[in-house]
């Protein structure tokens, strides 16, 4: 396991935080405070693909993007998290709790078997023209 050494939030000395297996984050990079940081795992994004009429100025950006958070002292279960991003800069965000994570799975289920039909029926019509 990794650690990091680095300032507390009142910068009077230090503090050593042991990061989980799944944390990706560059502690050092950032000069994290120690004693209030966050944890990160690896990223998941839906990026649809890009639309070859479309203007360099209408850009694909990922459209929904989810990690796991958790923050460096807490013990408690609201310390931790999925925080799923809606756009682009993450300023529609939302954090999940297990039940809430279970019901966004559920509502991808859903979509990606209405999308797996929006697609067929698509191959269907472009073989009959």
């Amino acid at each position: 396991m990794r650690t990091y050494t680095g300032p507390t939030l009142d910068r009077t000395g230090t503090c050593t935080v042991t990061c989980p297996e799944w944390c990706v984050v560059d502690h050092d990079y950032w000069e994290d405070k120690a004693d209030d940081m966050f944890h990160v795992s690896e990223e998941v994004v839906i990026v649809p693909p890009a639309d070859p009429a479309a203007s360099a100025e209408s850009a694909i950006v990922p459209q929904m993007r989810a990690d796991l958070m958790m923050h460096s002292t807490g013990r408690e279960k609201d310390d931790v998290s999925i925080l799923l991003r809606l756009d682009e800069y993450g300023l529609r965000a939302v954090d999940l709790d297990v039940a809430a994570a279970d019901d966004v799975l559920a509502q991808l289920e859903e979509y990606t078997a209405g999308f797996r039909r929006l697609r067929d029926l698509l191959a269907e019509v472009s073989a009959g023209r």
